[in-house]
Order: structure tokens, then C-alpha cells, then sequence
């Protein structure tokens, strides 16, 4: 009985005392979509969405071998995605200055309209875009989960304005169903339960609680 009692007593401090184990989630959608016969076919490259503390870092990596960087044309955006949450978001810590927050939404035709939206200095396809870059987007109350940031229009969750080496330019779309978020622990919270647990293993050994009969 008294091995049941200690476990017990154990196991309620630890509950009591340890915090909620914090948890990061991340998101990786295709762009498999275009209306642009000359990227030939799908995949185009990746959205990956990442919660770090309390904000978004969205990162566009497009696919290797056709020359594909992320431009800003024929009034098209670079980047545009949507909201879950309503109200105004910011987007920041952009990894190259050729990328910047429009201050707004926008169309990127032909997948339609989109809450919020990346310009670039690119407008040509000439080379001038990245193929990668990635920025920070944040939220008066922070963001819960990178599924704030995933709804679809109607056509795409995401769109980019590309060209490829060849000098062809147009949209590429993420479309078709919700991707899978994986939720993992945080590190920092990982540990401060395994220290939780260390503690109270040190505190049973010291008072003489046993798990034996």
C-alpha cells in the first residue's frame, strides 16, 4: 500500500508543479499548381510555416534545377497567404531586403485574392529574385498554432510570383487539401519536465519514500 501512497504523492507534485508542456508546430505545403505550361510539371517548390514563441517564420523554397526565383510582375505579389484570425498581422526579419511587406493583400491571378501579401524589388524575370527567403509574421496576442495562417481562398492556401531560367514568369499556387501540422514539444519544455522529474526522483530517495514492499 505505501508503494502505491509515494507513487502517488510523486506523481501529483509533479502534475501540480511542472508547467503545461509548451508545444511548436510546423507545416510544409507544396506549390503544385500553375496555369504556366513552362515550369513543366509540379512540384515548384515548398511553404514551410514554423511557431516560434509566438510568431509565424514562413520560409519559400522553390525547386532546384530550373532555375526558379521568386520576382514580383504584371501585377502580381511575390508571396501572398491568409489569416484565420482577422485583425492586422505584421511581417518582419525578412531574410533579404529584395522582399518587404506590402501592407496589405492582393490578387495573384489566376488563384485569386489573398489577405496578405509579399512585394519584391524583382519585376522582371531576369534573375533578380531568390529562390529561398523567409520572414516572421507576428500578431497583436501572438499566434496559437501555424494553422492560423493556413486558409484557403477558394483556389490556394498560398501563391508566388515566379520566373524560371528560361525567362518564363507566372504563379504558382498551393492548392487541394489542408497539410498535416506536426506538433512537437518544445526543447525547453522537454527538459524542464525531465528536471521535474529528476528533482522529485531526489526528493523520494532523501525522505525515505519506497516503491517496494
Amino acid at each position: 500500500m505505501k508503494k502505491y501512497f509515494s507513487l502517488a504523492v510523486c506523481l501529483s507534485l509533479v502534475l501540480l508543479l511542472t508547467p503545461n508542456i509548451a508545444r511548436a508546430d510546423s507545416l510544409v505545403a507544396n506549390f503544385n499548381s500553375t496555369d504556366v505550361g513552362a515550369f513543366g510539371s509540379p512540384n515548384y517548390g515548398t511553404v514551410q510555416l514554423d511557431l516560434v514563441g509566438s510568431t509565424i517564420k514562413i520560409t519559400i523554397d522553390l525547386a532546384d534545377g530550373n532555375g526558379f526565383n521568386v520576382i514580383d510582375t504584371g501585377g502580381h505579389h511575390a508571396f501572398t497567404f491568409n489569416g484565420n484570425l482577422g485583425g492586422a498581422v505584421t511581417m518582419s526579419s525578412f531574410s533579404d531586403v529584395r522582399y518587404y511587406d506590402s501592407l496589405g493583400g492582393g490578387g495573384n491571378s489566376p488563384f485569386g485574392s489573398f489577405d496578405y501579401a509579399v512585394d519584391s524589388t524583382c519585376t522582371n524575370g531576369g534573375g533578380c529574385g531568390l529562390d529561398s527567403f523567409s520572414f516572421v509574421v507576428s500578431r497583436v496576442g501572438g499566434f496559437s498554432s501555424v494553422g492560423n495562417l493556413v486558409r484557403s481562398n477558394g483556389s490556394a492556401y498560398f501563391a508566388a510570383d515566379i520566373g524560371d531560367g528560361n525567362g518564363a514568369t507566372g504563379v504558382v499556387g498551393a492548392t487541394g487539401g489542408v497539410p498535416p501540422i506536426v506538433t512537437t514539444p518544445e526543447p525547453w519544455s522537454v527538459l524542464t519536465l525531465g528536471v521535474a522529474f529528476l528533482g522529485f526522483g531526489y526528493i523520494t530517495r532523501k525522505h525515505g519514500f519506497s516503491y517496494t514492499k
